[in-house]
């Protein structure tokens, strides 16, 4: 980096650095990944590959408390313990006129991590900021959404096991100091400097827990555990997501797109579209529709789930154990079924263990007594439900 030409200003550099004081000078400053510092350049745009910051990412808007009655957390249908631990932190805080401390959301994908946090951010009338942990790959990509922050504001990461650890170490500082400190280059000199954050409320989310470094899961305040929905949750979300989505569920529709749904309302909401889909398309008009249970069932067909919510090769798995007795290995089973065992173990094994599909043993993997019930009746994603 060369030295400012004669004349040009020349920039004080203090202790701690204020975020009013860094947005309006941020665009002075690239980030060195060789250094591994800011560097203070001069006016002309910046050479060569260093980074540049830009302006703050988007966020959700800002929402006031008086959000209505479907956007609260008493609202949320299911996972009753996240719930009651996010209410039970935002109306301390808000007792205390501060803001809540961090809190982990454990549990498979799909099951409303996000829409607790978008929730919680509503209730405290805050604005929501997401992000993912292994697309936050350095320093630059993390100071440009902690200073994007107000105070109250919920930051939302999900898949924090996958930040990576020099990043995760500035975030620690963050979190517990709310500071960042910073290695700035200036002149030829490298001084240490603190980046002043405002305090801000930080839900992670992992689906991966054991992965999770020591110092990162021992921050979190709150620990919530997600779990697969009940089949009576499910169907209440499929009459209420149905109205939202102009259509009329019928309590039997709701029931077969709850049993064809694998636990999760992710999955639940692709059935109900493509079955409004489907009933619009057979009405002729996009007003007054209704959802019956044949539509239901025709949708899961369409999407390949059968009525107990498997996909084709977890029935294929569940028959080929059966046909073998089973305690198969998993080289074994992808063998048998010409799969990738990598996609059999991340994919479709967590869910068969979750819904009591399977169990593991020493020996192999079983059936379990659903598992021998269901295959008495026909694993046939054709045959009508009851």
């Amino acid at each position: 980096m060369g030295a400012p030409s004669p004349g040009a200003p020349v920039l004080l550099i203090p202790a701690e650095i204020s975020l009013a004081w860094w947005l309006e000078h941020r665009r002075r400053f690239e980030w060195s990944e060789r250094l591994r510092a800011l560097v203070l350049r001069p006016e002309q745009d910046p050479v060569g590959e260093a980074a540049v910051f830009e302006d703050p990412p988007p966020a959700s808007p800002a929402a006031p408390d008086s959000s209505s009655a479907a956007e609260r957390l008493d609202a949320f249908i299911g996972q009753r313990t996240a719930v009651a631990t996010l209410k039970r932190l935002v109306r301390a805080a808000k007792v205390r006129g501060g803001v809540p401390p961090p809190a982990l959301l454990v549990g498979p994908p799909g099951l409303g991590k996000t829409s607790l946090a978008k929730l919680a951010a509503r209730e405290l009338g805050t604005r929501l900021y997401d992000a993912v942990g292994p697309a936050l790959a350095d320093i630059l990509a993390l100071l440009r959404l902690l200073v994007s922050l107000k105070r109250g504001d919920v930051l939302f990461i999900d898949e924090i096991h996958g930040m990576p650890r020099q990043v995760a170490e500035y975030f620690y500082q963050a979190l517990d100091q709310s500071t960042v400190s910073i290695a700035i280059i200036s002149g030829g000199e490298a001084r240490l400097t603190k980046l002043r954050l405002e305090p801000f409320f930080f839900i992670g989310a992992t689906t991966e827990e054991d992965l999770l470094p020591k110092p990162f899961h021992s921050r979190f305040a709150d620990t919530a555990r997600l779990d697969l929905y009940s089949t009576a949750d499910l169907a209440a979300i499929a009459v209420a997501r149905g109205r939202a989505a102009g259509v009329e569920v019928t309590p039997e529709a709701a029931l077969a797109l709850a049993n064809g749904s694998r636990g999760t309302p992710r999955q639940l909401l692709a059935s109900i579209f493509t079955a409004r889909d489907e009933a619009q398309i057979a009405a002729g008009r996009a007003d007054g529709v209704v959802i019956s249970p044949e539509t239901a069932e025709e949708a899961l067909r369409s999407r390949g789930i059968d009525r107990f919510g498997l996909s084709e090769i977890e029935r294929k798995i569940l028959l080929a154990l059966h046909e073998r007795g089973g305690r198969l290995s998993l080289r074994t089973l992808a063998d048998l079924l010409g799969a990738n065992p990598r996609a059999i173990l991340q994919v479709h094994e967590p869910y068969l263990l979750r819904a009591g599909w399977i169990a593991r043993t020493p020996r192999g993997r079983v059936l379990t007594d659903q598992a021998r019930r269901a295959i008495g009746v026909g694993l046939d994603p054709e045959r009508k439900t009851g």
